[in-house]
């Protein structure tokens, strides 16, 4: 049995305390994001020329896909093809991401975990030369094309995670000089997410 603890303000001494259930579903959903985390963060072992497979990548984005979803609380069913370009479910139907699991994201290392993915996979269509100029290279084969792909759903979680969060906001801001400023202008929404983050 799970349960959190919280502190009854009218009870009679600190020693008062109230025990409170947590709904199974709830902790369904963060079984289901804390294994999601390890899954992001291991697969950059697998993101490279050299052992490339389009079906691990598409298995990635199914995966990422999933986590859109939990910020969101959508059903999975709901959330559009890898293929997207733009995804604002709060601008098209009103539907905000959900506090709560924007804060579990950051909490469980699932922000951590998108935007080392992101430096990693950028690194194969962006260039930086010794004077910190950027160069942007667009992809010229299947690999380089689809971590480009990859990258784009990465800043809309991460635009996610950020909206109208002040805490994520300054969590994300960390890695704002040295990794997620040199994607802008490389087609992959870093301008999106810098926006939201305003």
């Amino acid at each position: 049995v799970r349960n959190n603890l919280e502190w009854d303000p009218e009870g009679s001494s600190e020693d008062t305390i109230k025990f409170l259930g947590v709904r199974a579903g709830e902790v369904q959903e963060l079984e289901i994001l804390s294994s999601l985390v390890p899954f992001i963060q291991h697969s950059k072992e697998n993101l490279n020329p050299g052992k490339f497979k389009p079906a691990s990548v598409k298995l990635l984005l199914m995966k990422l896909r999933i986590l859109l979803a939990f910020i969101y609380r959508q059903n999975f069913i709901h959330i559009p093809s890898t293929d997207v370009k733009v995804y604002d479910p709060q601008n098209d139907a009103g539907i905000p991401a959900v506090q709560s699991r924007q804060q579990a994201a950051r909490e469980l290392g699932a922000v951590q975990a998108c935007i080392e993915l992101i430096n990693h996979c950028g690194n194969y269509f962006v260039n930086v030369r010794p004077n910190g100029s950027v160069i942007y290279k667009p992809p010229s084969d299947e690999f380089q094309v689809w971590m480009q792909r990859l990258v784009r759903v990465l800043f809309l979680i991460i635009e996610a995670f950020i909206d109208n969060h002040e805490e994520n906001q300054n969590f994300v801001a960390l890695w704002l000089p040295k990794t997620l400023l040199k994607f802008i202008d490389c087609d992959v929404n870093a301008e999106r997410m810098i926006t939201t983050m305003l």
